[in-house]
């Protein structure tokens, strides 16, 4: 890496996922992407 500051990928979630209107409808994107940023 050159730069102290760079970005790195160290792990890979794989979040749930529905058709549109499904099982999901209810639980907003954000929420979502909460649950793989801690996993991560």
């Amino acid at each position: 890496m050159s730069n102290r500051d760079d970005i790195v990928i160290v792990s890979g979630v794989r979040t749930p996922f529905s058709k549109f209107g499904g099982a999901f409808k209810k639980i907003h994107s954000k929420d979502l992407s909460v649950i793989v940023i801690k996993e991560s």
